[in-house]
Parts: C-alpha cells; structure tokens; sequence
C-alpha cells in the first residue's frame, strides 16, 4: 500500500501506474548485438540470454566478483549504441525523436498556454478511463515481471528498463525534458547468486529461453535471434576446466627448432602440437608454441615478455601465431633489432616482444639497435585492424600511407610478368661450374677446388652467373661455365643420353666420368642410379632461359638487377629472373628501370625480410606484390634513359676491369683485395698502400712454396703509376657521376608514375 500511495500521489495522483517503457524490435536489435561483440571481445561464456520487453537475462558463467564490472560495460556501451541508433534513425526519416524515456502514445492534447494543475489532472483522468483495460493488461505484464524475480533460478543477472518515475535514475516528465541524454537502463539490477545445483541451472536455462513467451511477447526478427545465437556458448565449452590464476609475469628465451627437427626427434609431441596449438602452421619453429602458451600463463593483468627470432611477423610458419595475436590484441610491445646481432654466438635476428591480455587498439613497436635500446624514444604504432594474417610489416603510418597509395597502381609483378624463377641447381657446384674461356668450338676450363685443367665441348655448357656477378645495369663479361645436360627446343627441355654424350661430345663424357663418384654420390647418393645419373635432381625452368628477361640478386643491398636482351645467360640458384608476358606491350627495360628504382627499395625494404648487413631477400613472395603502373605516355623516355645507363655500365666495366687486368700482368698475385678491384674509389697513397699489401701477401705465400717473389715497388714504380692511376680514374669517376645522374633521372620519373609528393619523396630516399 505505501509503494501504491506514492504512486498515487504522482502527477498529483493522476499517474498512478507504472509507466514503463518497452523497447522497439530495433532497440532489441542494437542492445543483442551491442552484447555480442561485448562477449567477444570479453570472452565472455553466455550460455542463455533473452531481452523481454523492458529488461534482459543473462545466465553467465563467471566469477561473482566479476559482476559489476562486466554490467557496467554493457549498461554503459548499450546505451551509448543505442542513443545513437536512434538520433540516426531520426536524421535519416526527419521525424521529431521522441523524447527518451517518456511515452507518449495515445497522450491526450493541451490547448495553448494551458497549464493549470486542474486541467492536467483532468486530462489525465479521462485518458486514464478510455485505456483502463490497455492500461490494466500493462500493469499485470510489469507485475509479472516484478514478482518473478523472487523465484528467478540463482546466478543471473536482469537488467532493467529505467522507468519514468524512478527516484534513482528517473526520466523527467514531459514538461521538465531536458537536452541532456537520459539514462537507458536502472542504476541496479537484479543481485546475481551463485548456481549450486544441476537442477537449479537447468530451472535458470528454462525460466530466460521461455520468459519472452511468458510476458506475450513475439519471437525476436531472424537477425535478432541469429545474433542471440551467435553469442552463447554450449555447456561443454562453458564449464571446461579454466586455469583461474595466472602469473605476473612470464620471461625468457624460448628455444629454436623447426618442424623437422621435432619430427625426427619428436614425432608424438608434433602430432599433439598440431592439435592443440593455433600457432602449429605450416613449417613452424617451436618458439611460436611458446608465445601462444605464456600468453595463457599470464593472469589478466599479467605480461609476457620474450626474447626471439622476429622471422614469424613475415615468415609463412607465422601465420597461426599472427592470428592468434591478432585475435587477442595480445601483443603490446615490440622492440625490432632488424639484422642487428644481440647473441655474438648465435646469428639470429632477433626482437623483444612483450604480451597482455588487456583489449588493445594499436601495436606499439620500434626499430632499435642493441645499444639505443636504454636510451630514451617514442613508440611508433600500428593499428589492429590493419594487421592481418599476411606479414606483419611493422611501419610508422606515414610508411604504411605510402605502401597504401602505391598498391592502389593497377599492375603488380604477378601480374605483369608470366614467370619469375630461380636458377640452375646442379647440386654439386664444385664439379657442374668451372672457370673458362672460349676456344673455338672448345671451352678452355679449369676446376679450381680439384685443380683440375681441360677442354668440353660449348654445346655441353652455357655462360652461367651467380649473385656476386649481377650488378645494377650491368652485365659482367663471361668467366664461369656450367655442365648443361639437356637440349632446348622451344619450350621443351630434352635430357641428353649417356650413348649420345659419349658418341658425340666425347670431351664432355670424359668430364664426367672423371668425376663419376661426386656425382652419383649428389644428396646421399640419391643420383647413383643407372640411366641419367649426371642429369639434374631439379631440372625446372631451364627452357625459360632463352627469353629476353630481367635478372636479379637473392640477397641484395639496394636494387641490382640488370638486362638480358638475348637469352643468353644462365645463373644459378642465387639469382632469380623476369621472364614479361606477351600481352604487355612494351620494351622489359621500362620496367628494369622502374624495378631498380629507389620506390622499389622502399617497398621491399618495408614489406621484406632483413638479413644482416641491411641486405634484403628479392624471392618470388617478396617480389609478386610489387605494385606496377600502366604503360606510361612517356614510356620510351624511360626505356631511352635505361639504354643509355646500360651501355655507360658497360664502358665503365670496360675500363676499370682493363686496368686490373694491366695491374695483374705487372704484379700477378693471387687475387685483388676488395679495394683494389674498387681502385677508382681510392685515392693514389691509398691505393699504393693497398697494391704493396697484395705483393707483401703474395710473397709470403710464394716463401712457403719456395717460388720466386714478385719485385716490390720502388719510389720510381710509384712515381710511374701515379700518372697512370690519376689519369684512369679522372674517367672512372666521369662515367660514374654520368651513370649517377641517369639513375637520379630515372628515379624522378617513376616517381611522377606513382604520382608521389615532395614529402613522400623525401620518406621513400630517406630509406637509403
């Protein structure tokens, strides 16, 4: 009775009833799926929910004290989503909202500037007396849903609709609406308790499923009910055993060991890894495992932090630990050595990564040396939901900007180019690859590991080159030869007979039988068979060596691809080349400079994978995703100057390579340091020093041998080569600077290609 007499007293006992306010299908709509990403996000275990009217059940599977937290979140985000869904509803139809909170159907109207309490009550009244049975049913549906919560089964949690009279969280009455957003739900909710019985759950499970129906109330839309689907969680899952601790933290050093090795030393644990581990993909290293398994040590306030290789951001093995991290948000920070060395006794390249379970919106990381790594600086970031499953290339995002503007080009490398393959794998180089020189129809070869000096016939072999050989615009002259088994025809390679060899190339088939054991003995002796056994284990790609392609290094400091005009090169392993598709109408050298250019570097350096030195991997996967740009109106420009550049390499290749040839015939040692086969670069004392070095080392060996010693030099030899050596190098330098600035230009080309602006110029040049 005392709850009735306020009630009646109300309005100045007009109002005496409860004025609730249901939610619209829409309201449940934004409320359920608010919910759902709240219990994904959370990972909360939902195993029943419905939203009835004014209010919510929910049957979670928690921790008591967890509660009031996890209510807060949703009371304070439902809202917000909710409040939003409607101003936009409003916006898109141009109706008057509704005043939150307040109900407003079948209100009674007021004549203007009529405002006595007489007329109100009045009014009220007779509203009152024309929806008394609506108005009744209503009362009996909220009493119902008040007295049911006494016998609610324990441990879940109502939420309620705030209704307009409420002393706590009160929408105003109509003529006291303000502008400020009122409250969607009550202040409190139903007090959870703890659920002790089987039977007492399963009263719980059928009082929510079947409160909806009990309150009169239609089954939810399709997309509403797929949502409630969506978010419950099957018994089994809810109540599986959950490790409720947690440590603080969680150090180390995991160890390092791909899939094969744990196959053969332990194949049952590799069986259970792949089972149990998301981060067990593809070939893996066994530190991922390790990640993914600290992070469920810690508690939820807890931090991992690790010391490891950082092949996983980009390796293909990293897939699953990526997905994992990405799903949790788990990884907080990430110090970055790139090809920095932090253990001198392992060459690993490696990086500091710390974990936490909190939900995170951006990846903290940074591109350190060892030594800067107590010194102060700013975190550099990257968004979550810009991280894949792909590589991880972690970049500032004025980096991550640019690599976005230049992937919006419509070509790529993949796109564009029919076959981008690797070289020739003979599997025993020492044998396959000689030193040679043309004789006629002979070649002249020498095996420099067996010391072993003869002639082949040039139709057993072909010019070969490996990685150190390829430069930018620049093809070497011709030093190396490789047994090539096989005839070409077309697009057919036909493996040459043992009969046919020996009855035709009878130079050749002395070759090989001279080294008949190292080479049937190829990977464990896997080539010791009858027919064939001096053809190649891996014969791929070897009537592709014909075409016209562009060449480049495995491994290289800066872009260093160069020409082959004629189809005339081979190379091995360590060298991959671009073999344009046909439908691509124009010359492959407007490409080589657009692939040797600084934008390239760019991309690769921020999208590839880091070998010490600064030294970058240009594999088939690196290479693909390179953005290419139509065939430009100025397209013959940049084939001209890429002709122009091609041919300068050559005359300077030319000229220093002919005085190192004269330097050798006047002191023949062994072989060129470095710096003097870069003689241009030195000046004349330096390079008197250097050449003296050479002899002194070249005696010593001869000593040994008990050979007769080169002539040091003399004042008057230095005197001699002085004019000779500035004079060399006066045109060294020329060509070089020449060479330099047709790079330059070509650079400044492509960049208007990819419509780059001055300031991204200067981020793409300040890669170098």
């Amino acid at each position: 009775m005392e709850e009735y007499e306020v009630r009646k007293r109300r309005d100045f006992g007009t109002n005496p009833y409860p004025n609730i306010v249901y939610f619209t299908p829409e309201d449940d709509f934004v409320i359920t799926k608010t919910l759902k990403e709240i219990v994904e996000e959370d990972n909360l275990l939902v195993l029943a929910y419905n939203i009835c009217g004014d209010h919510i059940h929910l049957l979670l599977v928690c921790e008591l004290d967890e509660i009031p937290r996890i209510m807060q979140k949703i009371k304070a985000v439902t809202s917000k989503n909710v409040r939003i869904a409607r101003e936009r509803s409003t916006h898109n139809t141009r109706e008057h909202a509704p005043l939150q909170g307040t109900y407003l159907q079948n209100a009674p109207l007021r004549p203007a500037g009529n405002t006595t309490r007489e007329y109100d009550a009045r009014n009220t009244r007779e509203q009152d007396a024309r929806n008394t049975r609506e108005q009744d049913a209503r009362n009996t549906r909220e009493q119902d849903a008040h007295n049911t919560r006494e016998h609610a089964p324990l441990r879940h949690v109502e939420l309620r609709r705030a209704p307009l009279q409420d002393t706590n969280l009160q929408h105003a009455p109509l003529r006291k609406v303000k502008k400020k957003n009122k409250p969607l739900w009550q202040q409190k909710y139903s007090a959870p308790k703890e659920i002790t019985s089987t039977e007492q759950l399963t009263n719980t499970l059928n009082y929510i499923k079947g409160n909806r129906s009990k309150h009169e109330l239609e089954p939810h839309p399709k997309k509403t009910q797929e949502l409630i689907h969506g978010m419950l969680c099957t018994y089994t899952e809810a109540f599986k055993p959950e490790y409720t601790g947690g440590f603080d933290v969680v150090i180390g050093n995991p160890p390092y060991l791909r899939k094969q090795g744990l196959v053969e030393h332990y194949p049952k644990m590799v069986e259970y890894y792949e089972q149990n581990f998301i981060s067990a993909t593809s070939n893996y290293d066994i530190y991922a495992l390790f990640m993914e398994r600290s992070y469920g040590l810690i508690n939820q306030y807890g931090i991992t932090s690790f010391i490891l290789p950082h092949k996983f951001l980009i390796a293909d093995f990293g897939l699953g630990i990526r997905k994992f991290f990405k799903e949790k948000t788990a990884v907080n920070n990430l110090v970055h050595f790139g090809s920095e060395i932090v253990f001198t006794e392992a060459a690993t390249y490696t990086c500091i990564i710390d974990l936490t379970k909190t939900r995170k919106e951006k990846l903290r990381f940074k591109k350190l040396k060892p030594e800067q790594l107590f010194d102060p600086f700013v975190w550099e970031s990257m968004k979550y939901e810009k991280l894949t499953t792909k590589n991880w290339d972690l970049q500032s995002e004025e980096v991550v900007e640019i690599i976005e503007k230049l992937e919006k080009q419509p070509q790529t490398i993949d796109s564009v180019f029919d076959k981008i393959f690797q070289g020739i794998a003979t599997s025993l180089d020492a044998v396959y690859v000689f030193q040679g020189e043309e004789y006629g129809n002979f070649i002249k070869g020498y095996n420099e590991k067996y010391d072993y000096h003869f002639e082949i016939e040039k139709e057993m072999v072909k010019p070969i080159f490996g990685g150190r050989d390829i430069f930018k615009y620049d093809i070497p002259e011709i030093s190396n030869y490789v047994i090539f088994p096989y005839i070409l025809s077309g697009d057919e390679s036909t493996p040459m007979d043992e009969s046919y060899i020996k009855k035709n190339l009878p130079k050749a088939y002395a070759y090989l039988k001279h080294f008949e054991k190292e080479i049937r003995g190829r990977e464990r002796g896997r080539m010791d068979i009858e027919e064939g056994w001096f053809l190649y284990i891996y014969p791929k790609n070897l009537p592709y060596f014909q075409n016209p392609k562009i060449m480049t290094r495995e491994i290289s400091l800066g872009c260093n691809m160069t020409y082959d005009e004629n189809g005339e090169f081979y190379h091995n392993t360590k060298v991959y080349s671009f073999v344009k598709k046909d439908s691509f109408e124009v010359d492959e050298k407007y490409y080589l400079g657009i692939l040797n250019s600084k934008v390239m570097w760019f991309f690769l350096k921020n999208t590839g994978s880091e070998y010490r030195g600064g030294y970058y991997v240009f594999k088939t996967n690196y290479l693909k995703p390179f953005p290419l740009p139509e065939i430009s109106s100025n397209a013959q420009e940049i084939i001209n100057l890429v002709n122009e550049i091609l041919a300068q390499n050559k005359d300077f290749s030319s000229k220093t390579e002919k005085f190192q040839n004269y330097l050798l015939s006047q002191y023949p040692v062994e072989k060129l340091s470095k710096k003097l086969q870069n003689w241009h670069e030195l000046d004349f004392g330096d390079f008197i020093k250097e050449l003296n070095k050479a002899i002194n080392k070249e005696n010593r060996a001869r000593r040994k041998n008990e050979q007769s010693e080169i002539p040091k030099l003399t004042k008057k030899n230095e005197f001699e080569w002085m004019e000779l050596f500035e004079d060399n190098k006066k045109k060294a330098v020329e060509l070089q600077t020449e060479i330099n600035r047709i790079d330059n230009q070509i650079d400044q080309m492509v960049y208007e290609l990819y419509g780059l602006t001055e300031e991204e110029i200067k981020i793409v040049e300040n890669t170098d």
